[in-house]
């Protein structure tokens, strides 16, 4: 019997994974890919990963299957789950961005002003007010 411990731990296997994943993405195996960041999400939850791969499912689904409504999925779980984290930021703003670009008018701005008010400082406010601008300016 070996002393030392060979398992894998969740983090290097959830590490793991999500490499797989994105080796997957990188080859054009969407459907692989996607699967597998999803799997990540769930069965790694709290994993320095999970965020991600859940961002990076959300623009498979939209930029890849034209799926906005499973990518929102994704998006909103983030800044649920995971508030605080990088990529809440930027799926805050997919969020408002897929809603503007499938013309929901209404939630995209509330989205844009909700973004404003919760990231001033991020690096997507200033889009987020531009785009705000513009989409207050059709209402006229």
């Amino acid at each position: 019997m070996s002393p030392f411990n060979l398992e894998a731990s969740a983090h290097q296997k959830s590490w793991a994974d999500y490499q797989m994943a994105r080796i997957k993405n990188i080859t054009f195996e969407l459907e692989d890919s996607l699967a597998r960041y999803l799997a990540v999400a769930e069965k790694y939850k709290d994993s320095p990963f999970a965020d991600e791969a859940l961002l990076r499912a959300g623009v498979i689904y939209y930029s890849n299957m034209r799926k906005p409504e499973e990518a929102l999925l994704c998006y909103h779980r983030i800044t649920k789950d995971y508030p605080k984290s990088n990529e809440a930021i930027r799926a805050a703003y997919y969020i408002a961005e897929i809603y503007r670009w499938t013309k929901q008018i209404e939630k995209a701005k509330k989205s844009y002003s909700s973004f404003i008010r919760k990231y001033p400082q991020s690096g997507y406010a200033s889009f987020a007010k531009e785009e705000l601008k513009t989409l207050a300016g059709k209402d006229g």
